[in-house]
């Protein structure tokens, strides 16, 4: 890892949410079809996105 670039702590991020899981789900589904929007509130709808907070690390797939 770059030692330039630090991680950043999220413990706001509940990772065992519906809308996270359904988040990692869409990242998995678009970098398999190649497909090159990325549109996550489309995706989860205003009532799973609002509980979004940050990025999966699976994001380095698109």
């Amino acid at each position: 890892m770059n030692n330039r670039i630090s991680k950043i702590e999220n413990d706001v991020q509940d990772r065992n949410s519906k809308a996270w899981k359904m988040l990692c789900d869409y990242v998995d589904k678009i970098a398999e079809e190649g497909t090159d929007e990325f549109a996550p509130y489309e995706a989860l709808g205003t009532e799973l996105y609002v509980d979004i907070f940050t990025l999966p690390e699976s994001i380095s797939k698109l």
